[in-house]
């Protein structure tokens, strides 16, 4: 099957964002002919390349240029299938591009696009044209997948007619190691890791608010924070953790790449979360397939992960329940790897996909 993936824009090899999309994207690569077209050219990247799946370089000019670029280059190739990745970014012209070329349009929810919290600046539908964008390609495609059943029900109150996969990207557990040592105890210092940026959604106050709660409590803790923020997004993380207290408690390892991430997980105790919204959420996933216990409030993928044994849910984001949460799940061991692995591994979710694609196109 021929497949032309539209996307805002498409990570290059060595660069940090975007790895595990191309990750499966690749994936599908290997059983259907997909072209990547990225829509719009970002500073200081260079474009072109080529290997499977296809990449091609972005467009120039305004956005009736680039669509019309688009439009001209792959329209002899006829696709069977349009897929935009990012609801808000390239679901209109996934939608407009199948009406032109009379094929199917899936487009995948892949971060805040439905969300709506004004109060924390998040959300595609924070404001009344995000909100009719969304409300347009909901309507327009023939199809969506999301990366979590919570989601799934947005789209539903959203659009009762559309139809929603629910298709997490997924992670491959070769890359991952496991956690062999032994669970914390007390009395001795607690390692907790948390992956975030510097957006208020992904709740890092919280997370230092839950740090100095547990050592108010008596507890050597020490949390590591990894995070692909700017170094001014660095400054006010760090900013933040002086305000909260614990700026000797912390630690902000220089940017790493994914695989260096995912070797460093079983060097601790429990991984927590404290984001207000999730479309997802890797961090979770990646955790978990190391068998580090998990700590974070329900969204996302966090509720299936506590189903399968990897996860504790915490009621809030506040500090104060997820602080015992936090010492709860740290002092029990995690085996759910393989029940991680069924659900969300690279190989399963390959496989969901191309279900979709089958059914979509068919």
């Amino acid at each position: 099957m021929r497949i032309l993936v539209l996307s805002p824009g498409y990570p290059r090899p060595g660069e940090l964002y975007g790895h595990a999309v191309a990750a499966q994207v690749a994936a599908l690569a290997r059983q259907h002919e997909l072209r990547v077209q990225p829509l719009s050219p970002r500073p200081g990247v260079g474009d072109g390349g080529g290997g499977a799946p296809r990449l091609f370089e972005a467009p120039r000019g305004g956005q009736a240029r680039r669509f019309a670029t688009v439009l001209a280059r792959h329209a002899a190739w006829r696709p069977a299938l349009i897929w935009g990745l990012w609801l808000d970014r390239a679901g209109p012209a996934a939608c407009a591009l199948g009406r032109l070329l009379g094929c199917p349009a899936l487009v995948s929810v892949m971060g805040g696009e439905l969300a709506r919290l004004p109060e924390l600046g998040y959300g595609g539908r924070r404001t009344a044209a995000g909100r009719a964008k969304v409300q347009a390609v909901l309507r327009a495609a023939s199809a969506l997948t999301v990366g979590s059943a919570p989601l799934a029900g947005q789209v539903r109150a959203l659009a009762p007619r559309a139809r929603a996969y629910v298709t997490p990207i997924g992670v491959a557990p070769e890359g991952i190691p496991v956690r062999a040592a032994p669970p914390w105890r007390p009395g001795s210092r607690l390692e907790v890791a948390a992956v975030v940026d510097v957006a208020p959604v992904k709740g890092a106050d919280r997370i230092f608010g839950t740090v100095a709660t547990l050592a108010r409590g008596g507890v050597d803790v020490r949390l590591t924070l990894f995070t692909l923020a700017t170094p001014a997004g660095r400054a006010a993380l760090l900013a933040q953790a002086r305000a909260a207290g614990v700026d000797a408690q912390v630690t902000l390892p220089p940017v790493i790449p994914s695989p260096e991430l995912h070797r460093r997980l079983p060097e601790f105790h429990v991984l927590l979360s404290a984001s207000a919204h999730e479309s997802q959420g890797l961090a979770l996933i990646e955790a978990a397939l190391a068998q580090v216990p998990v700590v974070a409030p329900a969204v996302g993928v966090a509720e299936a992960l506590a189903g399968l044994g990897a996860l504790t849910l915490s009621p809030s984001r506040e500090p104060a329940d997820l602080a015992p949460r936090v010492l709860q799940a740290a002092s029990r061991p995690v085996a759910a790897r393989g029940a991680v692995a069924a659900a969300f591994g690279l190989e399963a979710a390959t496989q969901a996909f191309l279900r979709v694609f089958e059914e979509v196109a068919g």
